[in-house]
């Protein structure tokens, strides 16, 4: 039925409407009706305000009246094809009440009442506003089709409306699939429903925000940890529609991972410089074994041994089809029992050929193990003590050689709780570093108390044995050396034979 030409008045909006929030907010809309004889039928109050003319200077009149002289047959184009291929689309040259010519696109098509009598409608906006949300919507599209960024609509039970390409590959999960879901299905936080809580904020509270670090995994990727910066803001919803959140999602696994390595480059660096200044300032073996201990835990490892070779032959050369016997001189950890007594509980230690120390010492690297019944079985002979290192909390260990020119001193172990990441490649480094520095001052030390040995020997071979005594005087001794340290020098005394008649003397140096 064609629309009445009367009902336009100034208080009637008009029959189509710009929604609240859309591209067509602000683009006149201009709604006419042209009858069987090109006259203006219908004036909506959108084409009185593209035109510039009230309804009742127009209606009845010439549709020819909205166009320039120069397109005297324009308007009956228009209607022309509207009836004959139903919708015609096209641009033209048009007339506004204060004379302006503007560039105006129509859309024109034929309405057939009951009574029979045909009317084309046609609906007409300014070109340029039209290019703008051609522009606009243009650019939304490629916007979802080709940005790298993920982006999504949410409605307001944070299920999926819309999202693009680039978030769905992030999920590995089809477009389809994403549809209908809420998004916290999707990806899958281990914050205790923290990211939850902050989507509802933006959706009930109307918050913003900006570019929030989230950890996740999704059901596409269950295997792969994901770091993505997350912004999200509230959408206004538009006439018969509800609100919603939008969002823009960037995987920034690689740079927070690489944030992290150097970070870690960093801490492995400091480590070695402290270790350096800490491990050696004696030389005394036991307390550099807890030098190189105190260096590692907690800060490297939750639990730490050093231990030295007791070789069972010489010369001091690994025989992997040997037994390895060694002395544990320094532990330390963090962890709760039975960790203490695990690494305290034994002074001596024989490893069987087989046992990952073995397969150590045959690379001469360190090398790291899980903590499983397969190392536990070849490297820990007693039944009890292979009960305390499975009950230890211990989940990898890292050992490492300590070798000093040439000879193997002994071997040094560092291990972790299942709560922090197992070793990796700079961890070994690191250890192999560590074990470098404390080998060459623990072989400094048993150097020195080899050197101290003999020279002690020697200090007492040289003192009297059994001084004889004369038959007026008991003769006695007594070595004080010194300096504790080197335990040399000293005051001396000597008895010297006098003439018989003659009490005997003494002479002091």
């Amino acid at each position: 039925m064609p629309p009445d030409p009367q009902g336009d008045g100034d208080a009637d909006p008009g029959p189509i409407r710009s929604e609240p929030g859309s591209l067509l907010e602000h683009v006149v809309v201009a709604v006419l009706g042209i009858d069987e004889e090109d006259r203006i039928c219908y004036w909506g109050p959108g084409a009185r305000s593209l035109f510039g003319h009230e309804s009742a200077a127009v209606l009845d009149r010439p549709a020819s009246t909205l166009f320039p002289d120069r397109d005297p047959g324009a308007a009956a184009r228009l209607a022309e094809q509207a009836r004959t291929l139903g919708y015609w689309r096209v641009r033209l040259p048009a007339l506004h009440r204060d004379g302006t010519v503007f560039d105006c696109g129509f859309r024109v098509f034929p309405l057939t009442g009951s009574t029979g009598r045909s009317v084309v409608m046609g609906l007409a906006s300014q070109s340029v506003e039209l290019d703008r949300v051609k522009t606009n919507l243009a650019f939304l599209d490629a916007l979802f089709e080709t940005y790298p960024i993920g982006l999504v609509m949410l409605d307001e039970d944070l299920r999926y409306v819309h999202l693009n390409q680039a978030l769905a590959d992030m999920d590995g999960i089809p477009l389809a699939g994403h549809l209908g879901r809420r998004m916290t299905d999707i990806m899958l936080t281990s914050d205790g429903g923290e990211f939850q809580r902050l989507l509802r904020a933006v959706a009930q509270e109307g918050r913003t925000v900006v570019d929030t670090l989230v950890g996740l995994r999704t059901p596409g990727h269950p295997d792969r940890d994901q770091v993505r910066s997350v912004s999200l803001f509230p959408l206004s919803g538009a006439v018969g529609t509800r609100r919603g959140v939008g969002g823009l999602l960037v995987d920034v696994t690689d740079r927070e991972r690489a944030i992290m390595e150097a970070t870690a480059a960093r801490q492995r660096l400091a480590l070695l410089d402290r270790a350096a200044a800490r491990i050696g300032t004696t030389l005394d073996l036991d307390v550099t074994a807890r030098e190189l201990v105190g260096s590692a835990v907690p800060e490297f490892s939750d639990a730490s041994v050093v231990e030295l070779v007791e070789w069972m032959h010489q010369p001091e050369v690994f025989d992997p089809r040997l037994p390895l016997v060694t002395r544990r001189i320094a532990w330390g950890t963090t962890l709760p029992p039975p960790a203490g007594e695990l690494l305290g509980g034994l002074e001596r230690i024989t490893y069987p050929p087989g046992s990952g120390i073995h397969a150590m010492l045959e690379t001469g690297r360190p090398c790291w193990f899980e903590v499983n019944d397969d190392f536990v079985a070849s490297t820990v002979a007693h039944r009890e003590r292979a009960r305390l290192l499975m009950e230890s909390g211990l989940a990898c260990i890292l050992i490492a050689p300590l070798v000093a020119r040439g000879t193997i001193q002994g071997i040094t172990m560092f291990g972790r709780a299942a709560s922090r990441p197992a070793f990796d490649e700079p961890d070994l480094s690191l250890a192999g570093e560590l074990a470098s520095r404390a080998a060459l001052c623990l072989d400094n030390a048993r150097l020195y108390s080899r050197v101290q040995d003999i020279a002690l020997t020697l200090q007492r071979a040289l003192l009297p044995s059994a001084p004889a005594a004369g038959p007026h005087a008991d003769i006695a001794h007594r070595y004080l050396p010194g300096s504790r340290l080197t335990e040399v020098g000293g005051d001396w005394y000597d008895v010297i034979p006098c003439p018989a008649t003659s009490w005997p003397c003494s002479s002091e140096t």
